[in-house]
């Protein structure tokens, strides 16, 4: 009867240990989904807002560069309307496949709304992040939108980036 509850006890254990690795799987699952733009797959506003603050804390105690490039389709609510938002869709897709495909190391991407997005740029001063926007602007612009039913072209998708560099705040002196 010992050996019998035994057997019994050993595995409740192991479906215990099953039911918490899945609850475990489901809680990185809803941690992930909670921090990705469900669209494009790149990050989303909520996990940029934190990511900014720890990157900015980070520049000011360590001194090292910190910069952020916001990036916004040009003429994208024109073209949602004229071609609709199923290819609009496409095209928010493509242009975030180009922009994860650009950064690097501890570089974040992400959607920050629209036709909107953001790259932070950890450790990279403003001349660097410069060529950093010259190139994802030229890789989404190499892009063709074509509709795959009819081979009509419509185009390249054009971004408009801009660069800024963080300024830690300065600190008083005491005396």
């Amino acid at each position: 009867e010992m050996v019998e509850q035994n057997r019994r006890f050993e595995q409740e254990i192991i479906e215990s240990n099953n039911e918490i690795t899945q609850l475990r799987k489901n809680l990185e699952d809803t941690r992930v989904e909670a921090m990705t733009d469900s669209l494009t797959g790149l990050y989303n506003r909520k996990f940029l807002d934190t990511a900014f603050s720890q990157a900015a804390l980070e520049a000011t105690k360590t001194g090292t560069p910190l910069s952020v490039l916001m990036l916004d389709i040009d003429h994208f609510k024109q073209f949602n309307d004229t071609y609709g938002h199923n290819l609009g869709d496409l095209v928010l897709k493509q242009v975030a496949h180009c922009l994860g495909a650009s950064v690097k190391g501890r570089d974040i991407t992400a959607r920050f709304g629209g036709e909107e997005f953001v790259i932070l740029l950890p450790d990279t001063a403003i001349k660097e992040a410069s060529i950093v926007a010259e190139q994802v602007r030229k890789t989404v612009a190499s892009k063709k939108i074509v509709v795959r039913s009819t081979g009509k072209s419509l185009g390249r998708i054009t971004l408009s980036v801009g660069a800024a560099q963080f300024r830690p705040p300065e600190r008083k002196s005491v005396g």
